[in-house]
């Protein structure tokens, strides 16, 4: 349950940040890969959670701030 929480929760931030800086102008996308879908669906949905889930499942021992660190870079 921890890991299913935590993938939604990764995949509702990283939609809400992301909608939020196109909208503000932060940066922008040339392309629509898919019509009247926002081509960065694929990244938040799927490889942000997933790389997340793998951090908390594989290594849960260090630090969660060393964590947030990590996927800062």
């Amino acid at each position: 349950m921890r890991l299913l929480t935590s993938g939604f929760f990764i995949i509702f931030i990283s939609a809400w940040l992301d909608s939020l800086g196109v909208q503000l102008g932060f940066w922008y996308y040339q392309y629509a890969v898919v019509p009247f879908i926002p081509s960065s669906i694929p990244w938040n949905t799927s490889l942000l959670p997933v790389f997340v889930m793998f951090l908390i499942q594989i290594k849960s021992e260090p630090n969660p701030c060393i964590k947030a660190l990590i996927l800062q870079q």
